[in-house]
């Protein structure tokens, strides 16, 4: 009960934030992620988890998965096949205590997050022990709890200081050299943020595990972006504890309690296409109109592309509905409406959809709609 009333008020806050950012900017071109793939199941059999916390891929392209609470590293091929495990229950080297970061560095070697043992331990790719260091503490350079860790193409590694809500930055010997973020659930905020990953391009990628959502960030700590919500659906989490981006851009999430890998695809998004492209009304309000109506009556401005492609999708990523302009009446008048039906005919839920317009040489440009019944 308590969740079904968070979940309500942030829908409410959200389409209040989502009217007030079409008022001020129809549409804008960006960056979107859709479902691609899953696979894995509780248990504690090779290949099974309990409690996936972590992941990070190797230059192979093979994934190293924190398996937590069976206190060991599972290895598999980016398909999703089994390769080997190490580790168990312990305070030695080579064991663990509820483990709940892994990285690989330029070497190919493996450290782990050993949060309860307040510690990283580092490993050969085949899970052979090679050394271990850190403490506990509240100070620059010391961890409440070090559940992520992750390290870029300059050896930068990055903690996630998960119970002080933050992301402190080291050199590769372990030296600070930067710290981001504060308790709460506002953009660049975090709540208990468990891991975090990067990208050939240096971005940093963090599961902020008790906002159920992902955010993006420069290698400095700017904001880039966000996806997520609490929920079993494509797309949404359950505390979701690990991450790990590949050499192709895709994004692979541990969604913890949903005992389940999520993968999600970047899709590029031009700045070619006109970004001002009129959308109304938006949020819709059934009651009042049945239909919204994509590019201005005159201002050429803010129409649609000639022989423009809408496709509209729901947060989880799935496709809604397609429309084409011209429409039926075969007029090229920079306009196209939806009667915010799906594919099917049917009428389609209260909620955030996303649009993308595609023009003619695949430029493309997206923004968000709000439906309320």
């Amino acid at each position: 009960m308590v969740d079904m009333v968070v979940m309500k008020r942030g829908f409410f806050i959200n389409l209040i934030f989502v009217g007030f950012l079409f008022m001020t900017c129809p549409a804008y071109c960006g960056e979107y992620y859709e479902f691609a793939a899953k696979w894995g199941e509780y248990g504690r059999e090779d290949g099974k988890f309990d409690c996936t916390r972590d992941l990070s891929i190797d230059d192979e392209e093979n994934l190293y998965i924190v398996d937590m609470g069976n206190n060991r590293i599972q290895k598999f091929t980016k398909n999703g096949i089994f390769i080997t495990k190490w580790g168990r229950s312990g305070t030695e080297s080579g064991q663990f205590k509820w483990p709940c970061g892994i990285a690989i560095d330029n070497e190919g070697n493996v450290c782990v997050a050993d949060t309860f043992n307040n510690r990283i331990q580092k490993f050969t790719k085949n899970g052979s022990f090679i050394a271990k260091w850190g403490n506990y503490g509240s100070g620059t350079g010391e961890f409440v709890g070090c559940c992520g860790i992750a390290i870029d193409n300059e050896e930068n590694v990055y903690v996630a200081d998960t119970y002080n809500h933050r992301i402190q930055k080291f050199t590769k010997n372990g030296s600070f050299t930067a710290k981001w973020g504060n308790y709460g659930s506002g953009t660049g905020e975090f709540i208990s943020p468990y891991n975090l990953a990067v990208d050939k391009e240096g971005n940093i990628y963090v599961a902020d595990t008790y906002n159920h959502r992902i955010q993006k960030f420069t290698k400095n700590g700017v904001f880039i972006t966000k996806w997520g919500g609490v929920g079993t659906e494509n797309g949404q989490f359950k505390w979701p504890c690990g991450i790990a981006v590949d050499n192709e851009g895709n994004v692979y999430v541990a969604d913890t309690f949903n005992n389940r890998i999520q993968k999600f695809r970047k899709i590029e998004l031009s700045s070619h296409i006109r970004k001002d492209i009129m959308v109304y009304p938006n949020p819709l309000k059934v009651y009042n109109h049945p239909r919204i109506t994509f590019g201005h009556p005159t201002d050429e401005n803010k129409m649609l592309p000639e022989r423009a492609e809408i496709k509209i999708y729901n947060i989880a990523g799935e496709l809604v509905k397609t429309i084409k302009e011209p429409e039926d009446d075969g007029k090229a008048d920079g306009r196209a409406t939806w009667d915010v039906t799906n594919n099917k005919g049917n009428k389609v839920a209260s909620g955030v959809y996303i649009y993308i317009i595609t023009n003619p040489v695949g430029e493309k440009c997206t923004g968000k709609i709000g439906i309320v019944k």
